[in-house]
């Protein structure tokens, strides 16, 4: 148990600092018009209007079931002798991947911020446009 939590919060940590790759170009498009955000990312998914800010909103939610390799090794004495017998199976695992980037602008449309959460399979479809638009080569 001590080994899954562990290897859990390595995941877990490094999956939140790879996310921050979206980071330069999230902060790139703070200033530019709502449109520029649209030729990166792609059409949102939602859109929010309250007073004088709009939110628009891309996410993934993605539910499903992998089969993973399991080993299961035991270990005996037959006639003195230590004996391992490892038995391999395919068990279900149900993944869930997720990823939601909220941009908010001003009515003119201008994006002052944003923010974003999720996982590393979730957010895998934002991450490349917006580490290239956000490099120093980058539109």
């Amino acid at each position: 148990m001590l080994r899954f939590l562990l290897l859990f919060s390595i995941f877990t940590i490094s999956s939140c600092a790879s996310l921050k790759k979206m980071e330069p170009g999230l902060e790139r498009l703070r200033g530019q018009r709502i449109g520029k955000a649209f030729k990166i990312l792609g059409y949102p998914d939602d859109k929010i209007e309250t007073g004088d800010r709009h939110i628009y909103i891309w996410s993934v939610d993605r539910t499903y079931t992998e089969y993973q390799t399991r080993t299961k090794t035991t270990t005996k004495v037959v006639d003195n002798k230590v004996v391992e017998e490892s038995v391999s199976s395919q068990e279900p695992v149900v993944v869930n991947d997720f990823c939601k980037i909220k941009i908010g602008t001003s009515t003119r449309d201008i994006i002052r911020d944003y923010e974003y959460n999720g996982d590393l399979q979730g957010c895998s479809k934002y991450m490349k446009p917006l580490k290239e638009y956000g490099s120093p080569e980058g539109s």
